[in-house]
């Protein structure tokens, strides 16, 4: 029997949801939630739902009292007890009657699966969505999670209020401070009005806020017009909200504010991406070889050679044959506080003739070549589970996006130039020269970040000399010295103490 329903529960009492394939419901808060798995038991050839579980991973301020088998917690607004035993759930001051009693199974809190959801559709969410073929409840899926940003400003510094709509975890929320004047907070599970939350002052330490959905990812980019010594977050208990505090300088001494600037200009931190990966093969050559096990071997020769040499804290985004989206993979690189984002590719194009490196910078003004090229990478999204994501992204968000990397445009720029350099001198090969291009691995990504092609795989000379070890090798030797030569340029008038 297979049911699929969507706000309609008349016949709950007469026919009973089935699930299909896994142990779990998995319940998003929204649509962009990444979701939590609760679960399910066959009971009486029925699923029965750990509603023990679901209060404990969506109410807040739960308490399991598993000795008596009473459970308490808000679900939006209300406060829920649920007990083992009896058929009724005060909600606040209203009792909700149950067709049958809660039950106790093994250490959790059961009841059937249809009468729980026909609870939270009739009494806390009344736009959820299920669907019992593919095992998803989402509480809310029209709303934003994000749904305000208020500024303050005092005398030491000011206060960002982050409004949202349901609570997040201190792990869910990462913030640094990056240069020239900007600080990056993302908010993993969250969604947010771009439009709306894009936000200009006249006044006080913040000049803008830009915004941007990345997949399961909300970030805010805030650029800065004072200088600021320090900042902290917390989670308001009583309101749910994100609250960033920035404090204004205080008295240092010359040195102490030497040493404070040097750190944030120090290119201490590199975040490697090898293209595609797992179930993403990439391009593939006339022998078979795949792009995604040349570019993985790349990168782990280029890891090795900067931690050797440089000593620099290297992060990848993946060191094995794995598929990571491409969403998550600037998120790596912001989650690391990452100084540049590198992205390794091979080239493809169905003239075979065509050969040569070449090296991307994201831009909002795209060649028709680049568009192609960017279409093709981009097609990793098909193998997604979430392709949704990358549907959202508007012309605006991108604008905006790229608005927020215009900082590091310089830098990338000159990156990319400094790599194609090094291509030309160290493995003599043809630089087809630095493009502009819309990849999506590279938007969100909060520093100077390229995507580079070493080769074009579909060329019998430059697949030849990219399946020989040596070559490799030689790739990684050539992108390590652009960025010896970029991190000694920037690093050259730095003070260290």
């Amino acid at each position: 029997m297979k049911l699929f329903w969507r706000y309609s529960f008349s016949l709950f009492f007469f026919i009973p949801v089935f699930l299909y394939g896994s142990p779990f419901l998995t319940v998003k808060q929204t649509t962009m939630d990444p979701g939590v798995n609760i679960p399910v038991y066959e009971i009486y050839g029925y699923p029965w739902i750990s509603v023990s579980d679901f209060m404990m991973e969506i109410g807040e301020d739960p308490f399991y009292d598993t000795s008596h088998g009473v459970i308490t917690g808000k679900l939006e607004s209300y406060m829920i007890t649920i007990r083992g035993g009896s058929a009724f759930i005060p909600i606040d001051v209203y009792m909700y009657h149950l067709p049958g009693p809660v039950e106790r199974y093994k250490n959790d809190l059961v009841m059937p699966l249809s009468e729980w959801i026909r609870f939270l559709h009739t009494e806390v969410f009344p736009n959820l969505y299920f669907n019992s073929q593919s095992n998803l409840l989402i509480l809310d899926p029209g709303a934003y999670s994000i749904q305000d940003i208020k500024l303050q400003n005092y005398k030491n510094g000011s206060t960002l209020r982050i409004e949202t709509s349901r609570l997040f975890k201190e792990e869910d929320i990462n913030i640094w401070e990056g240069r020239n004047g900007w600080l990056y907070c993302t908010i993993y599970g969250a969604t947010g009005d771009t439009l709306q939350l894009s936000k200009s002052y006249s006044s006080g330490i913040l000049r803008h806020i830009i915004p941007i959905q990345m997949g399961e990812t909300f970030q805010l980019s805030f650029q800065l017009r004072n200088l600021i010594s320090d900042y902290d977050f917390y989670i308001d208990p009583d309101t749910r909200d994100i609250v960033i505090n920035l404090r204004k300088p205080t008295t240092l001494s010359a040195d102490e504010k030497i040493s404070k600037e040097s750190e944030k200009w120090l290119i201490n931190t590199i975040v490697l991406d090898a293209g595609h990966g797992g179930r993403d093969p990439g391009a593939r050559g006339a022998n078979g070889v795949k792009e995604k096990d040349i570019t993985l071997d790349i990168v782990l020769r280029l890891g090795r050679l900067l931690e050797r040499d440089l000593g620099m804290n290297v992060v990848y985004t993946r060191k094995t044959d794995v598929f990571i989206p491409l969403h998550q993979r600037t998120q790596i690189a912001n989650n690391a506080n990452g100084k540049i984002f590198i992205s390794v590719h091979c080239n493809s194009h169905e003239n075979r003739r065509i050969n040569g490196s070449e090296t991307f910078i994201l831009a909002p003004r795209l060649t028709e070549e680049a568009i192609k090229i960017a279409e093709r990478e981009n097609q990793v999204i098909r193998l997604e589970e979430n392709q949704k994501i990358y549907e959202q992204i508007t012309n605006e968000q991108y604008i905006l996006a790229s608005m927020a990397q215009s900082t590091f445009m310089k830098e990338s720029e000159e990156l990319a130039a400094l790599v194609e350099k090094n291509y030309t001198k160290k493995l003599k090969t043809t630089s087809r020269g630095v493009k502009q291009a819309g990849f999506y691995v590279l938007l969100g990504a909060s520093m100077p970040n390229i995507l580079t092609e070493v080769g074009f795989i579909s060329n019998k000379s430059d697949l030849e000399k990219l399946n020989r070890a040596s070559y490799r090798q030689q790739i990684a030797e050539s992108l390590f010295l652009a960025i010896k030569e970029f991190k000694d340029k920037y690093e050259k008038d730095i003070p260290i103490n």
